[in-house]
């Protein structure tokens, strides 16, 4: 008989064996120049970019179930002591280690999974403990914080306002009334919960039935993903940037292409190989409104490039080294360079007029590590955002007009790049290096409660490029395994479309 049982147990083990997807399978290594850019990657149509590798597992057969006895438990003290994802997800829930490493991995981004486990959180200490163990703590962040702490509050016969009422006035019975004579009638009172048909206290009915927000969905598969041969790993260039005319431009190693977003036209702009001495591509900014694209290179020469024409239109010298850093604010250019140097240029003037930045308004001094990723805030004046390195690892913000530091967030990875919504108070994120599993990661955020509304998974390399398309709806986002995934973070809502969709809409279709 046990060598019969040992045979079947035997013949029940099995082992899956799966290997992990990385990258988009055509990718060719840094160096190679003969693939052409901007190939679409083959991607399967079930549309998983990273998959994961199986490990062999074993049937387990029980000879006996185990009942526990729970007479001798303290429930109150053993539910405190059970372990809590909150220092790791923010979320109050018990869970076991096992069950947090695999949320650490995955869902700890998904805001709609954090609230359901504060609201279970909170259902079970009600249901184990009474009414008067409802921490409404875990709940403050949630959309309907507001109006359960209101109605509990309203409810409660202790909280009940002095209960005043005109002599021979007929109107029908308040939630105020009902519940304070059902709590002076005692067993006496229909709405008593002994004699309730749910499973729960009132309560928790309460708190289950409570209005809530939806939560905005946002798809974990790019849209699209574009190989980007020569694609830098390097953490101080910027080398992805969209123009308001719906091109994207890529510096690629000594050349600059440029992607049209309608079309999918691809264009080589410019090759800085080609010029005596040879240089490479550091940065680029397209300028904020019009066709004129800013190309920094290594060797600290800036040049502006018309991209309907493919011509240069001007080059302006005054770094001495790499220019890692461009940005427009109408005519005016601003550059920043490894030589430590800011300088603003007046592109207007032909002989462009140069101003060096001398003394600062604010000197920020909080992070711990190199600092690249930085944001103002659109829809708040004066609040700018700031993102440090593999040792700090941290999201600030800043009020620049007083100076002092409005909020901190530990990210717990390598904050490689960021940019703020343009329709939505939301800020998007992009991660490199991590001592958890959480890396190479695009985190959406909603601002200023920064809550992690999704966490876009895929890129095998930090994340380094980031930029977000003139609608405000798509991001695209590059990293050093040279593919480029663009990813539909912003989305219209069912009643934008309409407007836009619709016969009256002047901006809608013509049939």
């Amino acid at each position: 008989m046990q060598s019969d049982f040992a045979r079947r147990v035997r013949s029940g083990t099995t082992s899956h064996g799966g290997a992990e997807w990385s990258g988009s399978g055509s990718t060719t290594p840094v160096g190679s120049s003969r693939k052409p850019p901007f190939r679409e990657s083959s991607i399967g149509s079930g549309g998983a970019y990273a998959g994961s590798g199986g490990s062999p597992s074993k049937k387990r057969i029980y000879g006996d179930r185990f009942i526990p006895n729970r007479d001798g438990l303290d429930l109150a003290t053993s539910f405190s002591l059970l372990p809590s994802s909150a220092s790791s997800s923010g979320s109050g829930t018990p869970t076991s280690p096992s069950k947090g490493k695999r949320k650490a991995a995955g869902a700890d981004g998904d805001a709609q999974t954090e609230e359901a486990n504060r609201t279970f959180d909170s259902l079970l200490r009600t249901e184990l403990f009474g009414p008067s163990s409802l921490d409404q703590a875990p709940l403050l962040r949630s959309p309907s914080s507001t109006r359960t702490t209101q109605n509990t509050a309203a409810t409660s016969p202790n909280r009940s306002p002095s209960f005043s009422k005109p002599i021979f006035s007929f109107s029908s019975p308040t939630r105020k009334r009902v519940a304070r004579d059902g709590a002076d009638r005692g067993l006496d009172s229909p709405t008593h919960e002994r004699y309730s048909l749910s499973p729960v206290r009132q309560e928790s009915q309460r708190l289950l039935l409570s209005p809530r927000k939806p939560i905005r969905q946002v798809s974990k598969v790019p849209f699209k993903v574009l190989d980007a041969p020569e694609l830098a790993d390097d953490y101080y260039l910027n080398l992805v940037d969209w123009s308001s005319t719906n091109v994207l431009g890529v510096g690629l190693g000594s050349a600059v292409y440029t992607w049209s977003a309608q079309t999918s036209e691809v264009k080589k702009l410019c090759d800085l190989s080609e010029f005596d001495p040879p240089d490479s591509i550091t940065s680029l900014s397209w300028v904020q409104r019009g066709n004129q694209v800013a190309v920094g290179s290594k060797s600290g020469m800036i040049q502006i490039w018309d991209a309907n024409v493919g011509r240069c239109i001007r080059k302006m010298s005054g770094h001495s080294a790499r220019v890692g850093a461009l940005a427009w604010n109408d005519h005016i250019l601003t550059s920043g360079s490894h030589d430590r140097l800011i300088l603003h240029r007046d592109v207007r003037i032909k002989d462009h007029w140069t101003h060096k930045l001398a003394t600062p308004l604010h000197r920020f001094t909080e992070h711990v590590a190199a600092v690249k990723a930085i944001a103002w805030n659109p829809h708040q004046h004066g609040v700018l955002a700031s993102g440090g390195g593999t040792a700090d690892q941290k999201l600030r913000f800043w009020n620049t007009m007083t100076g002092n530091l409005l909020q901190e967030v530990d990210t717990g990875s390598q904050v490689c790049n960021m940019l703020f919504s343009k329709t939505s108070n939301e800020l998007v994120t992009t991660h490199g290096f991590s001592a958890g599993q959480a890396q190479n990661q695009v985190v959406i955020w909603r601002y200023p409660s920064m809550q992690q509304v999704a966490q876009l998974t895929g890129h095998t390399f930090r994340v380094l490029y980031l930029a977000s398309s003139p609608d405000g709806q798509t991001i695209v986002s590059g990293a050093g395994d040279e593919t480029l995934r663009f990813w539909n973070a912003f989305p219209k809502s069912k009643v934008e479309r309409k407007v836009d969709t619709s016969v009256l809409s002047p901006f809608g279709r013509i049939r």
